[in-house]
């Protein structure tokens, strides 16, 4: 159980990789209903702000916590995060998370379904983004294949290098200087060096606007593949 899931805990890095932090008080679920053998979360809960704790934690019911699934106190603490992220600042107090007007109206059903005040009911996170069509995007499979860019086979790897030419114009340009192009580099420079992945780079490098980033990160890496 990680139980601390809102706008303090994640972190996102210069490649724009979103990260968890603080997980001091990570916790085993079926230990928390022991009373006797308290978990970290159990022990560090009065430091989260109460609006991120759901009822049978504010309440300190540790064994409907461990009666519940075990991804239903961060299920909560997910909607939380999702009404933060799309407000753009961190909630003051409960009553924020019935203000839908700031999130997609995709994900404003699995939103309130996260929330629900039975644990039980709550929506699985792991379902939230294998069904949701928010998920579902061109956007979304180029970053999760990035991420695992050096791991794909040759033939893979090409054919997401040929395709990512035509959706060039529908991605932001930080986004492309920050973590498509360094990705496709370190694919490039620690792989084989195709023609596809070497005109998808180049195809990049357009994209990028920032003269001193192509000196300092790109140009070193051209010199050093002739």
């Amino acid at each position: 159980v990680y139980g601390s899931l809102c706008f303090g805990s994640v972190f996102v890095s210069h490649t724009l990789d979103w990260k968890l932090g603080i997980f001091d008080l990570l916790s085993d679920h079926a230990g928390l209903a022991k009373a006797l053998d308290p978990q970290p979360f159990a022990q560090g809960f009065p430091f989260v702000s109460g609006q991120y704790l759901p009822g049978e934690v504010h309440k300190k019911e540790w064994q409907a916590v461990a009666d519940a699934p075990a991804w239903a106190g961060d299920a909560w603490g997910l909607g939380c995060f999702i009404q933060e992220l799309f407000k753009g600042a961190p909630m003051e107090a409960v009553a924020e998370l019935r203000n839908l007007g700031a999130i997609p109206r995709g994900l404003q059903g699995d939103y309130q379904k996260l929330l629900s005040s039975q644990p039980q009911k709550r929506l699985n996170p792991q379902q939230l983004l294998q069904r949701n069509s928010f998920f579902r995007t061109k956007l979304n499979d180029i970053v999760e294949f990035l991420d695992n860019l050096i791991l794909k086979e040759e033939v893979e790897r090409n054919r997401f290098f040929r395709s990512l030419k035509t959706s060039l114009r529908s991605l932001p340009a930080f986004l492309i200087q920050r973590k498509i192009l360094p990705a496709g580099l370190a694919a490039v420079e620690f792989g084989n060096v195709s023609t596809a992945a070497l005109q998808a780079i180049l195809d990049l490098v357009e994209c990028v606007a920032d003269e001193t980033y192509f000196e300092q990160d790109v140009l070193p890496f051209l010199l050093k593949l002739l």
